[in-house]
């Protein structure tokens, strides 16, 4: 049981929580068989061992323990659900098809974490306007800097600095090519004037 995955352990079944869900709704595993209090409490010793919460573990659990303790409630207490034509509903094929929508949701997130780990990169782009008048407001000295982080800071030098290297070779190759044209202009005042024929 590593930090960042909680994997369940139990005689009949050893893993995380998506591959125990899917074997309960392939019926591969006996839903009177798992010990969902079991499960808990050690969920309980992982969070207390943790350095820090994190939280998607933690809704995950959530989310899979109560859909556990769902289907097997159902199982316990069968009741006859019906929808809006009367027709008797099975609960075990919507608990199933609620968790195969859990795992596509979950796998599309893992899809898109690049993008927001990219997007987190990026600075947003401020209106100027709003901000000076906010400035303006802040009533204590330093107060305005309250929300700067290294990070922001380091972006902010490291473009200034690109910036300022930028200038530096263009300024070079003005004047390279301004000592190129005087030089060509020199070589003009070389030229026969009209007097000299």
């Amino acid at each position: 049981m590593t930090e960042e995955n909680f994997e369940i352990k139990l005689p009949q079944f050893e893993g995380p929580f998506d591959l125990l869900l899917f074997f309960i709704e392939r019926d591969e595993l006996n839903i009177h068989d798992i010990p969902i209090a079991r499960i808990a409490d050690d969920f309980l010793s992982y969070l207390h061992h943790m350095t820090s919460l994190n939280m998607e573990v933690a809704s995950e659990f959530i989310f899979v323990a109560a859909t556990l303790m769902r289907i097997k409630a159902k199982m316990l207490l069968p009741r006859f659900e019906t929808d809006e034509n009367g027709n008797e509903v099975d609960t075990k094929e919507e608990l199933i098809r609620k968790l195969v929508e859990y795992k596509r949701f979950k796998d599309l997130c893992e899809e898109l974490r690049p993008v927001e780990e990219e997007r987190l990169k990026q600075e947003k782009r401020g209106n100027i306007a709003f901000d000076i008048e906010q400035m303006e407001k802040v009533t204590l000295p330093g107060e305005e800097l309250s929300e700067v982080s290294l990070y922001k800071l380091m972006l902010v030098y490291e473009r200034v600095m690109r910036n300022l290297f930028n200038r530096r070779d263009m300024l070079e190759m003005l004047q390279q090519e301004l000592i190129d044209i005087q030089i060509g202009l020199g070589y003009n005042n070389f030229s026969i004037s009209p007097k000299e024929i």
